[in-house]
């Protein structure tokens, strides 16, 4: 269907993302525009307006799009590997933290890229915006690139909703300069922790 048919031994390191597998942020950031809304998502165009084809689908059921959100929503929930560095007071940020390995990384010469992809909006609402970075030798999607999408998010919303900036915008930045914030304890109060 995708014109690619696996070679034998490659279908596991493709289900980790290994293998003959590379993608671009912009065909990252499409696909998670289709996860993000009813599965589908327009082709990328230069300039708005400019775009007259019929898109792209993941041809999937809503109850599997439903899915996929659920398994981003858990790589940014309590426990999640990024979720110390995405959550935001006012937003929902969902999303998938990734490890690039290139030929420098696996000669052990250089760190893999950092990459994290998601989507964030309204607690309760719709994804509003999709958001890809990949920070090219940055070692970790995690600790690097999340916050970056995370705060990208941010940014964007607060302006479209007109909501004043704070510089201090993840948990992980709250934490560093006091006590657990209050809309965290409100929204994970067995996680909160003592301090």
């Amino acid at each position: 269907r995708f014109g690619y048919a696996p070679r034998e031994g490659e279908v596991l390191n493709l289900a980790i993302g290994q293998g003959p597998n590379s993608q671009t942020p912009l065909k990252m950031a499409q696909f998670y525009l289709a996860i993000a809304s009813d599965g589908s998502a327009p082709t990328p165009a230069l300039a708005q307006g400019a775009n007259e084809g019929e898109g792209w689908s993941l041809d999937l059921a809503p109850e599997h799009l439903e899915s996929l959100r659920d398994g981003l929503r858990a790589v940014t929930a309590p426990g999640g590997t990024a979720h110390i560095r995405t959550s935001l007071e006012y937003w929902e940020v969902l999303g998938k933290t990734g490890t690039g390995e290139h030929a420098e990384s696996q000669a052990g010469t250089a760190p893999p890229h950092a990459w994290f992809a998601g989507m964030a909006g309204p607690f309760g609402g719709p994804p509003e915006i999709v958001v890809v970075v990949i920070v090219e030798y940055g070692q970790s999607g995690s600790s690097v690139a999340s916050p970056i999408m995370s705060k990208t998010a941010d940014f964007y919303l607060r302006k479209k909703y007109d909501i004043p900036f704070d510089t201090v915008q993840t948990y992980l930045e709250h934490i560093q300069r006091g006590p657990v914030p209050a809309w965290y304890r409100e929204r994970y109060p067995t996680n909160a922790g003592s301090r």
